[in-house]
Protein backbone atom coordinates (compact mmCIF):
# COMPACT_ATOMS: atom_id res chain seq x y z
CA UNK A 1 0.00 0.00 0.00
CA UNK A 2 2.44 2.49 0.82
CA UNK A 3 4.61 1.57 -2.37
CA UNK A 4 0.84 2.45 -4.45
CA UNK A 5 0.86 5.42 -2.46
CA UNK A 6 4.28 6.69 -3.53
CA UNK A 7 3.78 5.98 -6.79
CA UNK A 8 0.36 7.47 -7.19
CA UNK A 9 1.66 11.08 -6.02
CA UNK A 10 4.32 13.13 -7.87
CA UNK A 11 7.53 13.76 -5.37
CA UNK A 12 7.95 17.13 -3.54
CA UNK A 13 11.14 18.87 -5.03
CA UNK A 14 11.46 19.93 -1.70
CA UNK A 15 11.50 16.07 -0.05
CA UNK A 16 13.38 14.73 2.32
CA UNK A 17 15.11 11.03 1.86
CA UNK A 18 13.41 9.01 4.51
CA UNK A 19 16.04 6.70 6.76
CA UNK A 20 14.39 3.60 8.40
CA UNK A 21 13.31 5.43 11.06
CA UNK A 22 11.23 7.71 9.38
CA UNK A 23 9.94 5.03 7.35
CA UNK A 24 8.54 3.13 10.32
CA UNK A 25 7.04 5.85 11.57
CA UNK A 26 4.53 6.55 8.00
CA UNK A 27 4.25 2.67 8.01
CA UNK A 28 2.57 2.62 11.25
CA UNK A 29 0.67 5.40 10.55
CA UNK A 30 -0.46 4.20 7.61
CA UNK A 31 -1.17 0.70 9.28
CA UNK A 32 -3.42 2.81 12.13
CA UNK A 33 -5.37 4.27 8.94
CA UNK A 34 -7.44 1.09 9.59
CA UNK A 35 -9.39 2.46 12.27
CA UNK A 36 -10.80 4.89 10.46
CA UNK A 37 -11.26 2.53 7.22
CA UNK A 38 -13.40 0.07 9.69
CA UNK A 39 -15.97 2.77 10.64
CA UNK A 40 -17.49 0.96 13.41
CA UNK A 41 -21.40 1.71 13.28
CA UNK A 42 -23.97 0.35 16.03
CA UNK A 43 -26.10 -0.02 12.96
CA UNK A 44 -23.76 -3.05 11.75
CA UNK A 45 -23.06 -6.28 13.15
CA UNK A 46 -19.26 -6.83 14.49
CA UNK A 47 -18.66 -9.09 11.81
CA UNK A 48 -19.79 -6.88 8.87
CA UNK A 49 -17.59 -4.24 10.00
CA UNK A 50 -14.50 -6.39 10.43
CA UNK A 51 -14.92 -8.73 7.64
CA UNK A 52 -13.22 -6.64 5.23
CA UNK A 53 -10.22 -6.16 7.69
CA UNK A 54 -10.24 -10.38 8.85
CA UNK A 55 -10.40 -11.14 4.85
CA UNK A 56 -7.30 -9.20 3.84
CA UNK A 57 -5.22 -10.49 6.45
CA UNK A 58 -6.39 -13.78 5.96
CA UNK A 59 -5.14 -13.94 2.48
CA UNK A 60 -1.51 -13.44 3.85
CA UNK A 61 -1.94 -15.93 6.55
CA UNK A 62 -2.57 -19.06 3.94
CA UNK A 63 0.20 -21.21 3.42
CA UNK A 64 1.47 -20.67 0.22
CA UNK A 65 0.86 -24.28 -1.07
CA UNK A 66 -3.07 -23.09 -1.29
CA UNK A 67 -1.94 -20.76 -3.74
CA UNK A 68 0.25 -23.23 -6.13
CA UNK A 69 -2.62 -25.47 -6.11
CA UNK A 70 -4.91 -22.77 -7.24
CA UNK A 71 -2.81 -22.58 -10.08
CA UNK A 72 -2.84 -26.25 -10.41
CA UNK A 73 -6.13 -26.51 -9.95
CA UNK A 74 -6.53 -24.21 -12.82
CA UNK A 75 -4.71 -26.13 -15.43
CA UNK A 76 -6.41 -29.32 -14.28
CA UNK A 77 -9.84 -27.79 -15.12
CA UNK A 78 -8.97 -26.25 -18.39
CA UNK A 79 -7.22 -28.94 -19.74
CA UNK A 80 -8.42 -32.43 -18.15
CA UNK A 81 -12.27 -31.21 -17.64
CA UNK A 82 -12.86 -28.78 -19.93
CA UNK A 83 -13.95 -29.76 -23.07
CA UNK A 84 -13.72 -26.99 -25.25
CA UNK A 85 -10.72 -25.35 -27.11
CA UNK A 86 -11.99 -21.77 -26.70
CA UNK A 87 -10.26 -21.40 -23.39
CA UNK A 88 -6.86 -22.02 -23.82
CA UNK A 89 -6.98 -20.77 -27.72
CA UNK A 90 -8.66 -17.00 -25.78
CA UNK A 91 -5.59 -16.86 -23.18
CA UNK A 92 -2.67 -17.91 -26.07
CA UNK A 93 -4.00 -15.06 -28.00
CA UNK A 94 -4.11 -13.00 -25.37
CA UNK A 95 -0.36 -14.13 -23.92
CA UNK A 96 1.11 -15.11 -27.21
CA UNK A 97 2.58 -17.73 -24.88
CA UNK A 98 1.45 -21.41 -24.92
CA UNK A 99 -0.43 -22.30 -22.59
CA UNK A 100 1.46 -24.97 -20.13
CA UNK A 101 4.74 -23.20 -20.86
CA UNK A 102 2.74 -19.80 -19.22
CA UNK A 103 1.79 -22.77 -16.48
CA UNK A 104 5.58 -24.10 -15.98
CA UNK A 105 7.05 -20.35 -15.83
CA UNK A 106 4.54 -19.32 -13.28
CA UNK A 107 5.60 -22.31 -11.27
CA UNK A 108 9.34 -21.18 -11.86
CA UNK A 109 8.76 -17.66 -10.19
CA UNK A 110 6.65 -18.45 -7.50
CA UNK A 111 8.72 -20.78 -6.44
CA UNK A 112 11.60 -18.39 -6.64
CA UNK A 113 10.09 -15.72 -4.73
CA UNK A 114 8.93 -17.98 -2.24
CA UNK A 115 12.84 -19.03 -1.71
CA UNK A 116 13.26 -15.23 -1.89
CA UNK A 117 11.89 -14.93 1.24
CA UNK A 118 13.61 -17.37 3.23
CA UNK A 119 17.61 -16.61 2.10
CA UNK A 120 16.46 -12.58 2.23
CA UNK A 121 17.30 -11.52 -0.69
CA UNK A 122 15.45 -8.90 -2.69
CA UNK A 123 15.34 -9.54 -6.20
CA UNK A 124 16.13 -12.60 -8.46
CA UNK A 125 18.86 -11.30 -11.12
CA UNK A 126 18.43 -12.12 -14.96
CA UNK A 127 21.62 -13.76 -15.19
CA UNK A 128 19.79 -16.48 -12.99
CA UNK A 129 17.10 -16.41 -14.99
CA UNK A 130 18.57 -17.01 -18.27
CA UNK A 131 21.10 -19.79 -16.59
CA UNK A 132 17.86 -21.47 -15.46
CA UNK A 133 15.38 -21.25 -18.19
CA UNK A 134 17.10 -20.79 -21.19
CA UNK A 135 17.11 -22.61 -24.03
CA UNK A 136 14.22 -24.36 -22.93
CA UNK A 137 12.58 -21.21 -23.03
CA UNK A 138 13.02 -18.68 -26.01
CA UNK A 139 13.95 -15.32 -25.45
CA UNK A 140 11.41 -14.50 -27.03
CA UNK A 141 8.86 -16.06 -24.65
CA UNK A 142 10.70 -15.09 -21.52
CA UNK A 143 10.12 -11.16 -22.43
CA UNK A 144 6.72 -11.85 -22.97
CA UNK A 145 6.09 -13.57 -20.04
CA UNK A 146 8.18 -11.07 -17.80
CA UNK A 147 6.24 -8.25 -19.65
CA UNK A 148 2.82 -9.43 -19.30
CA UNK A 149 3.12 -10.52 -15.17
CA UNK A 150 5.87 -7.69 -14.42
CA UNK A 151 6.30 -3.98 -15.00
CA UNK A 152 8.66 -1.19 -14.45
CA UNK A 153 8.31 1.31 -11.27
CA UNK A 154 7.40 4.43 -13.69
CA UNK A 155 5.01 2.17 -15.49
CA UNK A 156 3.77 0.64 -12.90
CA UNK A 157 2.99 4.88 -11.58
CA UNK A 158 1.65 5.82 -14.75
CA UNK A 159 -0.80 3.02 -13.83
CA UNK A 160 -1.73 3.91 -10.44
CA UNK A 161 -2.57 7.36 -11.48
CA UNK A 162 -5.12 6.05 -14.57
CA UNK A 163 -6.67 3.87 -11.75
CA UNK A 164 -7.44 6.95 -9.55
CA UNK A 165 -8.53 9.01 -12.39
CA UNK A 166 -11.10 6.43 -13.05
CA UNK A 167 -11.68 5.51 -9.40
CA UNK A 168 -12.41 9.01 -8.48
CA UNK A 169 -11.11 10.43 -4.95
CA UNK A 170 -10.49 7.87 -2.46
CA UNK A 171 -12.84 6.20 -0.02
CA UNK A 172 -12.67 3.91 2.86
CA UNK A 173 -13.27 0.92 1.45
CA UNK A 174 -10.21 1.45 -0.80
CA UNK A 175 -8.51 0.55 2.54
CA UNK A 176 -9.19 -3.02 2.20
CA UNK A 177 -9.15 -3.67 -1.22
CA UNK A 178 -6.50 -6.09 -3.08
CA UNK A 179 -3.35 -4.47 -4.24
CA UNK A 180 -2.95 -3.38 -7.48
CA UNK A 181 0.37 -5.38 -7.66
CA UNK A 182 -1.71 -8.88 -7.88
CA UNK A 183 -2.64 -7.47 -11.33
CA UNK A 184 1.14 -7.45 -11.98
CA UNK A 185 2.83 -8.64 -9.31
CA UNK A 186 6.87 -8.75 -10.22
CA UNK A 187 8.75 -5.31 -10.58
CA UNK A 188 10.98 -4.87 -13.45
CA UNK A 189 14.21 -3.55 -11.74
CA UNK A 190 17.30 -2.74 -14.03
CA UNK A 191 19.63 -5.82 -12.85
CA UNK A 192 16.51 -8.36 -12.29
CA UNK A 193 12.96 -9.00 -10.92
CA UNK A 194 11.52 -8.52 -7.42
CA UNK A 195 8.54 -8.13 -5.96
CA UNK A 196 6.50 -6.13 -2.94
CA UNK A 197 5.70 -9.10 -1.21
CA UNK A 198 6.49 -13.06 -1.70
CA UNK A 199 2.69 -13.24 -1.63
CA UNK A 200 1.73 -10.69 -3.79
CA UNK A 201 4.14 -13.34 -6.07
CA UNK A 202 2.73 -16.06 -5.59
CA UNK A 203 -1.10 -14.98 -5.46
CA UNK A 204 -0.65 -12.86 -8.58
CA UNK A 205 0.81 -15.52 -10.53
CA UNK A 206 -1.47 -18.48 -9.93
CA UNK A 207 -4.31 -16.11 -10.68
CA UNK A 208 -2.90 -14.70 -13.57
CA UNK A 209 -4.55 -17.08 -16.28
CA UNK A 210 -8.23 -16.93 -14.49
CA UNK A 211 -7.42 -12.73 -14.40
CA UNK A 212 -6.32 -12.73 -18.11
CA UNK A 213 -9.31 -15.49 -19.17
CA UNK A 214 -12.02 -12.92 -17.41
CA UNK A 215 -10.35 -9.91 -19.07
CA UNK A 216 -10.89 -11.14 -22.76
CA UNK A 217 -14.01 -13.25 -21.69
CA UNK A 218 -16.88 -10.52 -23.27
CA UNK A 219 -20.02 -12.72 -23.88
CA UNK A 220 -19.04 -15.93 -21.34
CA UNK A 221 -18.41 -18.53 -24.24
CA UNK A 222 -14.64 -18.58 -24.58
CA UNK A 223 -14.43 -18.93 -20.78
CA UNK A 224 -17.02 -18.49 -18.54
CA UNK A 225 -19.71 -21.23 -19.82
CA UNK A 226 -17.00 -23.91 -20.53
CA UNK A 227 -15.56 -23.09 -17.10
CA UNK A 228 -18.08 -23.93 -15.50
CA UNK A 229 -19.12 -27.17 -17.21
CA UNK A 230 -15.60 -27.92 -16.28
CA UNK A 231 -15.84 -27.15 -12.68
CA UNK A 232 -19.22 -29.47 -12.32
CA UNK A 233 -17.64 -31.96 -13.89
CA UNK A 234 -14.67 -31.85 -11.67
CA UNK A 235 -17.21 -31.88 -8.49
CA UNK A 236 -18.83 -34.91 -9.81
CA UNK A 237 -15.31 -36.90 -10.12
CA UNK A 238 -14.77 -35.77 -6.49
CA UNK A 239 -17.77 -37.22 -5.52
CA UNK A 240 -16.91 -40.14 -7.37
CA UNK A 241 -13.96 -40.89 -5.84
CA UNK A 242 -15.10 -40.14 -2.13
CA UNK A 243 -17.92 -42.82 -2.57
CA UNK A 244 -20.34 -40.44 -2.31
CA UNK A 245 -23.43 -41.88 -5.09
CA UNK A 246 -25.04 -38.23 -5.67
CA UNK A 247 -28.07 -38.06 -8.69
CA UNK A 248 -26.98 -35.57 -10.82
CA UNK A 249 -29.00 -32.66 -11.78
CA UNK A 250 -30.95 -34.40 -15.53
CA UNK A 251 -31.66 -37.74 -13.30
CA UNK A 252 -33.02 -35.86 -10.78
CA UNK A 253 -35.01 -33.47 -13.07
CA UNK A 254 -36.01 -37.08 -13.83
CA UNK A 255 -38.27 -37.03 -10.83
CA UNK A 256 -40.41 -33.94 -11.43
CA UNK A 257 -43.94 -34.31 -12.38
CA UNK A 258 -44.93 -33.21 -15.62
CA UNK A 259 -46.77 -30.11 -14.35
CA UNK A 260 -43.81 -29.18 -12.78
CA UNK A 261 -41.40 -30.29 -15.16
CA UNK A 262 -39.69 -26.75 -15.86
CA UNK A 263 -38.82 -25.93 -11.94
CA UNK A 264 -35.59 -25.34 -10.89
CA UNK A 265 -33.17 -27.88 -9.92
CA UNK A 266 -29.56 -28.36 -8.17
CA UNK A 267 -26.66 -30.34 -9.77
CA UNK A 268 -26.08 -32.65 -7.32
CA UNK A 269 -28.68 -34.87 -4.71
CA UNK A 270 -27.53 -36.89 -2.10
CA UNK A 271 -29.30 -39.15 0.76
CA UNK A 272 -27.94 -40.75 3.42
CA UNK A 273 -28.37 -41.43 6.78
CA UNK A 274 -32.23 -40.08 6.75
CA UNK A 275 -30.47 -36.94 5.85
CA UNK A 276 -30.24 -34.72 2.19
CA UNK A 277 -27.77 -33.00 0.66
CA UNK A 278 -28.34 -30.11 -1.99
CA UNK A 279 -25.26 -28.67 -3.64
CA UNK A 280 -24.92 -26.41 -6.21
CA UNK A 281 -22.02 -25.64 -7.75
CA UNK A 282 -21.04 -21.93 -8.63
CA UNK A 283 -17.62 -21.98 -10.70
CA UNK A 284 -17.24 -17.78 -9.68
CA UNK A 285 -15.64 -15.46 -7.83
CA UNK A 286 -16.20 -12.42 -5.68
CA UNK A 287 -16.03 -8.91 -6.85
CA UNK A 288 -13.32 -7.07 -4.59
CA UNK A 289 -16.14 -4.92 -4.02
CA UNK A 290 -17.94 -7.52 -2.11
CA UNK A 291 -14.87 -8.73 -0.09
CA UNK A 292 -14.36 -4.88 0.66
CA UNK A 293 -17.69 -3.52 1.57
CA UNK A 294 -19.00 -2.82 5.08
CA UNK A 295 -22.56 -2.03 2.98
CA UNK A 296 -25.23 -5.14 3.06
CA UNK A 297 -26.77 -3.70 0.07
CA UNK A 298 -24.10 -4.02 -1.65
CA UNK A 299 -23.26 -7.78 -1.02
CA UNK A 300 -26.91 -8.49 -1.12
CA UNK A 301 -26.91 -6.92 -4.86
CA UNK A 302 -23.16 -8.88 -5.85
CA UNK A 303 -24.16 -12.48 -4.32
CA UNK A 304 -28.16 -11.80 -5.50
CA UNK A 305 -27.24 -14.37 -8.73
CA UNK A 306 -24.87 -16.71 -7.02
CA UNK A 307 -24.56 -17.39 -3.76
CA UNK A 308 -28.47 -15.82 -2.81
CA UNK A 309 -29.78 -17.53 -5.83
CA UNK A 310 -28.27 -20.99 -5.38
CA UNK A 311 -30.65 -20.80 -2.22
CA UNK A 312 -33.60 -20.15 -4.58
CA UNK A 313 -32.65 -23.03 -7.01
CA UNK A 314 -32.52 -25.47 -4.10
CA UNK A 315 -35.75 -24.37 -2.71
CA UNK A 316 -37.57 -24.67 -6.02
CA UNK A 317 -36.05 -28.17 -6.20
CA UNK A 318 -37.10 -29.16 -2.49
CA UNK A 319 -40.68 -28.31 -3.53
CA UNK A 320 -40.73 -29.96 -6.83
CA UNK A 321 -39.45 -33.17 -5.34
CA UNK A 322 -41.87 -32.81 -2.72
CA UNK A 323 -44.55 -32.13 -4.84
CA UNK A 324 -43.57 -35.19 -6.98
CA UNK A 325 -43.53 -37.32 -3.94
CA UNK A 326 -39.85 -38.49 -4.44
CA UNK A 327 -38.57 -41.32 -1.77
CA UNK A 328 -35.92 -39.84 -1.01
CA UNK A 329 -37.24 -36.29 0.64
CA UNK A 330 -36.50 -36.60 4.22
CA UNK A 331 -38.49 -33.71 6.66
CA UNK A 332 -36.94 -30.09 6.55
CA UNK A 333 -34.70 -30.21 9.96
CA UNK A 334 -32.65 -33.11 7.99
CA UNK A 335 -32.28 -31.02 4.66
CA UNK A 336 -29.44 -29.44 4.08
CA UNK A 337 -27.76 -27.14 1.20
CA UNK A 338 -24.15 -26.97 0.12
CA UNK A 339 -22.90 -24.20 -2.50
CA UNK A 340 -19.67 -24.81 -3.83
CA UNK A 341 -17.78 -21.77 -5.36
CA UNK A 342 -14.76 -21.24 -6.93
CA UNK A 343 -13.07 -19.52 -4.65
CA UNK A 344 -13.87 -18.28 -1.00
CA UNK A 345 -16.71 -15.18 -0.84
CA UNK A 346 -15.83 -15.70 3.32
CA UNK A 347 -19.11 -16.32 4.15
CA UNK A 348 -19.69 -19.53 5.19
CA UNK A 349 -23.09 -20.30 6.22
CA UNK A 350 -26.77 -19.13 5.74
CA UNK A 351 -26.84 -17.53 8.86
CA UNK A 352 -23.59 -15.39 8.70
CA UNK A 353 -24.98 -14.35 5.04
CA UNK A 354 -28.41 -12.76 7.03
CA UNK A 355 -26.67 -11.31 9.64
CA UNK A 356 -23.94 -9.53 7.21
CA UNK A 357 -27.19 -8.20 5.09
CA UNK A 358 -28.98 -7.27 9.11
CA UNK A 359 -32.14 -5.98 9.47
CA UNK A 360 -32.58 -4.24 6.39
CA UNK A 361 -31.86 -7.00 3.50
CA UNK A 362 -31.52 -10.06 5.38
CA UNK A 363 -35.17 -11.35 4.78
CA UNK A 364 -34.26 -11.41 1.01
CA UNK A 365 -31.98 -14.93 2.62
CA UNK A 366 -35.34 -16.23 4.64
CA UNK A 367 -37.39 -15.86 1.27
CA UNK A 368 -34.59 -17.69 -0.38
CA UNK A 369 -35.11 -20.51 1.94
CA UNK A 370 -38.83 -20.66 2.22
CA UNK A 371 -40.20 -23.12 4.27
CA UNK A 372 -38.37 -25.90 2.59
CA UNK A 373 -34.90 -25.69 4.92
CA UNK A 374 -33.71 -23.95 8.41
CA UNK A 375 -30.96 -21.80 8.13
CA UNK A 376 -28.23 -22.98 10.19
CA UNK A 377 -28.74 -26.07 7.68
CA UNK A 378 -26.80 -23.78 4.72
CA UNK A 379 -23.35 -23.57 3.99
CA UNK A 380 -21.08 -21.79 1.32
CA UNK A 381 -17.72 -23.42 0.31
CA UNK A 382 -15.16 -22.80 -2.08
CA UNK A 383 -13.61 -25.68 -4.00
CA UNK A 384 -10.39 -25.78 -2.49
CA UNK A 385 -11.59 -25.92 1.32
CA UNK A 386 -14.22 -28.99 -0.13
CA UNK A 387 -11.08 -30.44 -1.37
CA UNK A 388 -9.79 -30.82 2.13
CA UNK A 389 -13.46 -32.09 2.84
CA UNK A 390 -13.50 -34.92 0.37
CA UNK A 391 -10.10 -35.99 1.73
CA UNK A 392 -11.24 -35.53 5.81
CA UNK A 393 -14.43 -38.23 4.78
CA UNK A 394 -11.96 -40.68 3.72
CA UNK A 395 -9.06 -40.30 5.86
CA UNK A 396 -11.31 -39.79 9.17
CA UNK A 397 -13.81 -43.14 8.04
CA UNK A 398 -16.83 -40.26 8.57
CA UNK A 399 -19.87 -39.20 5.76
CA UNK A 400 -20.56 -35.67 4.72
CA UNK A 401 -23.85 -34.99 7.26
CA UNK A 402 -21.39 -35.54 10.15
CA UNK A 403 -19.00 -32.67 9.12
CA UNK A 404 -21.75 -30.94 8.42
CA UNK A 405 -23.68 -31.33 11.62
CA UNK A 406 -20.30 -30.48 13.33
CA UNK A 407 -20.25 -27.01 11.58
CA UNK A 408 -24.10 -26.23 12.46
CA UNK A 409 -23.42 -27.13 16.25
CA UNK A 410 -20.10 -25.59 16.38
CA UNK A 411 -22.06 -22.51 15.01
CA UNK A 412 -24.51 -22.70 18.16
CA UNK A 413 -21.41 -22.05 20.30
CA UNK A 414 -19.25 -19.20 18.54
CA UNK A 415 -18.95 -19.33 14.87
CA UNK A 416 -15.61 -19.36 13.07
CA UNK A 417 -14.62 -16.86 9.99
CA UNK A 418 -13.90 -19.05 7.40
CA UNK A 419 -14.53 -22.93 6.08
CA UNK A 420 -11.14 -23.99 6.49
CA UNK A 421 -11.13 -23.05 10.20
CA UNK A 422 -14.06 -25.80 9.94
CA UNK A 423 -12.10 -28.17 8.18
CA UNK A 424 -9.07 -28.04 10.66
CA UNK A 425 -10.62 -28.24 13.71
CA UNK A 426 -13.29 -31.22 12.48
CA UNK A 427 -9.43 -32.99 11.39
CA UNK A 428 -8.25 -32.33 14.92
CA UNK A 429 -11.06 -34.10 16.80
CA UNK A 430 -10.78 -36.97 14.30
CA UNK A 431 -7.18 -37.03 15.22
CA UNK A 432 -5.82 -37.30 12.03
CA UNK A 433 -2.21 -36.86 11.42
CA UNK A 434 -2.85 -34.28 9.13
CA UNK A 435 -6.48 -32.28 10.26
CA UNK A 436 -6.51 -29.40 7.52
CA UNK A 437 -5.75 -31.49 3.79
CA UNK A 438 -5.10 -29.23 0.94
CA UNK A 439 -5.58 -30.78 -3.02
CA UNK A 440 -7.30 -33.71 -4.26
CA UNK A 441 -4.86 -35.99 -5.57
CA UNK A 442 -6.05 -35.45 -8.87
CA UNK A 443 -4.61 -31.45 -8.16
CA UNK A 444 -1.88 -32.69 -6.52
CA UNK A 445 -0.68 -35.06 -9.56
CA UNK A 446 -1.40 -31.92 -11.75
CA UNK A 447 1.01 -29.87 -9.40
CA UNK A 448 3.98 -32.39 -9.25
CA UNK A 449 3.41 -33.01 -13.21
CA UNK A 450 4.07 -29.45 -14.01
CA UNK A 451 6.95 -29.11 -11.22
CA UNK A 452 8.44 -32.33 -12.56
CA UNK A 453 8.68 -30.88 -16.45
CA UNK A 454 10.02 -27.60 -14.19
CA UNK A 455 12.40 -29.34 -12.92
CA UNK A 456 13.25 -31.22 -16.30
CA UNK A 457 13.69 -27.87 -17.97
CA UNK A 458 15.98 -26.43 -15.07
CA UNK A 459 18.55 -29.45 -15.01
CA UNK A 460 18.64 -29.51 -18.61
CA UNK A 461 19.30 -25.31 -18.80
CA UNK A 462 22.08 -26.10 -16.20
CA UNK A 463 23.89 -28.88 -17.67
CA UNK A 464 23.97 -27.17 -21.53
CA UNK A 465 25.59 -23.51 -19.84
CA UNK A 466 27.73 -25.99 -17.30
CA UNK A 467 29.04 -28.51 -20.66
CA UNK A 468 29.64 -25.46 -22.50
CA UNK A 469 31.93 -24.43 -20.05
CA UNK A 470 33.62 -27.36 -19.63
CA UNK A 471 34.82 -27.78 -23.31
CA UNK A 472 35.29 -24.07 -24.05
CA UNK A 473 35.01 -21.63 -20.75
CA UNK A 474 35.85 -18.55 -23.45
CA UNK A 475 33.12 -19.58 -26.04
CA UNK A 476 30.83 -20.05 -23.04
CA UNK A 477 30.96 -16.90 -21.45
CA UNK A 478 30.76 -15.57 -25.02
CA UNK A 479 27.36 -17.51 -25.62
CA UNK A 480 25.66 -16.28 -21.91
CA UNK A 481 27.02 -12.44 -22.60
CA UNK A 482 25.45 -12.22 -25.70
CA UNK A 483 22.01 -14.23 -24.83
CA UNK A 484 21.87 -11.88 -21.63
CA UNK A 485 22.64 -8.89 -24.11
CA UNK A 486 20.11 -9.91 -26.46
CA UNK A 487 17.50 -10.55 -23.49
CA UNK A 488 18.00 -6.83 -22.20
CA UNK A 489 17.72 -5.53 -25.42
CA UNK A 490 14.18 -7.38 -26.17
CA UNK A 491 13.15 -6.79 -22.62
CA UNK A 492 13.80 -3.49 -22.77
CA UNK A 493 11.85 -2.32 -25.88
CA UNK A 494 9.04 -4.57 -24.88
CA UNK A 495 8.71 -2.37 -22.04
CA UNK A 496 8.76 0.58 -23.96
Amino acid sequence: MMLELVLEVDEDPDARVADSQKLTVILNDLWNLQNEAIRFDPDKTMMLTMRPFLIQQLRFQSAQVTHLYFLARMQLLLLEYNKSPKPIRAFERATGIPFEDFVTLSLFFAFAFSDMLAIKQTKITYEYILSKLYPSYSLETLVKFLTLVGNELDTLGKNIKLKRVDSGPPRSDDYFTESLFFGTPLLLLPSGVSTTHSYIACIGLSEFILRTLKDCDDDGNSFRKPFSHAFERYISDLFITSGLAVVQEDSLKKQYNDEIKNSKVVDYFYSSDGKNLFVDAKSVEPKQTVLSTQNPRVIKERLRDHLIGALTQARECANALNQSKYDHLVSTENRYILVISHQDFFVGSGQRLRDLLGKDYGSSIDDAVGNEFKLENVFYIAIAEFEGVIQLLQEGQVTIFEFLDYCKNRNTKEPLFNMRQYVSEFGQELQLDNPSPIGSDRVKKSFDSTFRELEAAWEHNSAYWRELGAVDSVVAVNEFTYVYNSFRKALSESEQ
